[in-house]
């Protein structure tokens, strides 16, 4: 059989084993082909298979597809791998390569790829996206591992990694946090920032109590949120907002961060007339205290709360009126449901009106001084559930009842249909940096419990005051025992519950032997399950109007009518007749709960003596309960 010689080839599809080429002819019987011109150029002719030809040298090859073969130097252009080639070390890949299936690579450097159901050993992978493959003692930079990754014999890991589904053997630690091996999905919120996680993974020798966990939210987060400061009059508004009519129900929420007490009401969320004639409100105290209320002709109906919003730190806020005409009033603090009173109640209706404004009233002209953040407003009552599932994510507008949502992530949108978007005064702007929600949550394991019965493994963890975990899909799972894990918050105020009284509270008639702060139900913390070291510290005062003492036992107790930890108990009284005494008291212990558990400031008078009893808080003296997490 005699060589030919192919000077043209035309239409190029298919050389087997290389590349795929439409040759010139057909039919032939040559046993030997050598092509000595690289140039391809078109040709009418039928195809020939030419089945024999096992090496192309210093040839350059435009578009091709490649089936098989073992090949070496520099590959260029855009191509198409099937079959089973074998890349070895040498080859350099210099522009893209769109898709690599069922591949197996040696110590290659890829940039960018995205790589399905690969078996990787080595390398060195710059912000690869690899979905249910095997990766072995590789180093990934900016790396997303989705579906079903193995990482088996160590891992180096740089400039972040997003991980979902990721079984790991062998090493994965990475700045003092280790893979976790599973995938958490939330399943509540207890309010206080304690939530639970689930998953079908029996996780039982890889967690225990007091480890630190950290993961990543499915949305990307806001950054900002609105900055105002009150000696500034900052603050943003509409004129006569639309689809803002209810009259018998609604709610109002926000993220806020208070920056002070100024010592005058200031406004979250309002809408009222210029002479706060009619409308609502939604605002905190002189010092604190949370409220919600609504009015007609000039009369007002508000409940407030006994405790007051803790300074400088995130804290989720609701106001919630089941009722205008019965009056039914609710307020949360962090999700929990605080102890709250009708400080005014002078009208069963509520008239619309005016201007609707975030951080300020329009008479007389108060503001907020501090940073809020996903601002709503609901024409219906919210439940406690419905506010604690949906206060750690953003909303999108189109849900039902929301007729107002500011996310005031760098602008004053409303995201509702009613398009109320506000105008700043004041020099009004946002904080950059600013924000209760965070692309990664840090928080610490307060339960670990596995069911064999259900097959499924529930965690408690508490986030902190900085921290939350949100209603939505969850990835990148990571533990650690260390103290402090790299991104972790170590500051033990970040990780203490508290629960302020700015208010002075008393009672006047008090009988001996009765639990009488129970009667107001007003000082309480709600701590969650683990360990904690929680106490009290606070200022009470005692008259005598007798002719003996007015001894007192005063508690943080789990019961209303007694005290039930001798560690959080105090014994004091007025020492003489027709006399008063105040004591600073201050009580701290251990304990370790299994639940979210109330605990209740209360007094039991021992003596008939006893006149008028004072929680005696004030402007420069505030009663506190506590709770700081004993797992640092």
């Amino acid at each position: 059989m005699s060589n030919v010689t192919i000077n043209q080839l035309t239409n190029a599809t298919s050389i087997d084993g290389i590349v795929d080429l439409l040759p010139i002819y057909q039919n032939s019987s040559a046993s030997t082909l050598s092509i000595s011109r690289n140039t391809l150029l078109n040709l009418t002719s039928g195809p020939v298979g030419l089945s024999d030809v096992q090496t192309l040298t210093n040839k350059t090859l435009t578009n091709p597809t490649i089936n098989s073969g073992t090949f070496s130097g520099t590959f260029s252009g855009t191509y198409t791998l099937g079959g089973t080639p074998t890349f070895p070390s040498n080859v350099v890949i210099t522009t893209s390569v769109q898709t690599l299936t069922n591949k197996t690579l040696t110590s290659p450097t890829i940039n960018t790829p995205t790589i399905t159901t690969p078996s990787v050993s080595g390398g060195s992978f710059s912000s690869p996206a690899i979905s249910s493959g095997t990766i072995s003692s590789s180093t990934l930079s900016t790396s997303t591992l989705t579906s079903g990754t193995t990482v088996t014999g160590g891992m180096s890991v740089t400039g972040g990694l997003t991980v979902d589904s990721l079984s790991v053997s062998g090493s994965n630690v990475t700045n003092g946090w280790t893979g976790l091996g599973a995938s958490l999905t939330y399943s509540a919120n207890n309010g206080n920032k304690e939530f639970v996680l689930t998953t079908t993974t029996n996780l039982t020798s890889s967690l225990s109590t007091g480890m630190k966990i950290q993961m990543s939210r499915g949305t990307t987060p806001p950054t900002q949120s609105a900055s105002l400061v009150s000696s500034s009059s900052q603050y943003a508004s509409i004129t006569s907002p639309t689809g803002i009519t209810f009259t018998s129900a609604f709610t109002c929420e926000a993220w806020i961060y208070l920056n002070s007490y100024t010592g005058s009401n200031e406004y979250i969320l309002i809408k009222t007339d210029s002479t706060i004639q009619n409308g609502w409100l939604f605002r905190t105290g002189n010092y604190g205290q949370l409220g919600i209320g609504y009015l007609s002709g000039a009369s007002l109906t508000i409940q407030e709360s006994y405790q007051s919003i803790p300074l400088n730190q995130w804290v989720h806020v609701a106001g919630v009126v089941s009722s205008v005409s019965s009056k039914t009033i609710a307020l949360y603090i962090n999700g929990i449901l605080v102890n709250s009173a009708t400080t005014t109640s002078n009208t069963t209706t509520l008239t619309q009106a005016g201007n609707l404004c975030i951080g300020a009233s329009p008479a007389p002209s108060l503001y907020f001084n501090g940073y809020i953040s996903e601002a709503r407003v609901w024409s219906a009552a919210q439940s406690q559930a419905n506010i604690q599932a949906n206060m750690a994510i953003n909303l999108v507008g189109t849900e039902t009842n929301l007729v107002g949502l500011w996310r005031l992530n760098g602008d004053w949108t409303d995201r509702t249909t009613n398009n109320n978007t506000l105008i700043a005064s004041g020099g009004a702007s946002f904080a950059t940096s600013t924000n209760p929600y965070n692309a990664i949550e840090y928080g610490i394991i307060t339960s670990s419990n596995y069911n064999s019965g259900t097959g499924i493994h529930t965690l408690k963890v508490y986030m902190g005051n900085s921290n939350t975990v949100p209603n939505q899909t969850l990835s990148n799972f990571y533990i650690s025992t260390a103290r402090l894990p790299y991104g972790f918050n170590g500051d033990k105020g970040n990780w203490t519950l508290s629960s302020i009284y700015t208010n002075n509270i008393s009672i006047s008639t008090p009988s001996n032997n009765v639990a009488y702060w129970s009667t107001f139900a007003s000082a309480q913390i709600n701590i969650p399950a683990g360990a904690w070291r929680a106490g009290f510290e606070c200022a009470v005062t005692s008259v005598s109007n007798g002719t003996g003492l007015a001894r007192h036992v005063t508690a943080l107790s789990t019961s209303t009518s007694s005290w039930t930890n001798y560690s959080l108990t105090a014994f004091w009284g007025a020492p003489i007749a027709n006399a008063f005494a105040t004591h600073q008291l201050y009580r701290d212990t251990n304990i370790l709960l299994a639940l979210i558990t109330p605990h209740y400031f209360i007094d039991t008078p021992q003596d008939a003596n006893t006149g008028t009893l004072y929680f005696d808080a004030s402007s420069y003296r505030f009663n506190v309960l506590f709770a700081e997490c004993a797992y640092l």
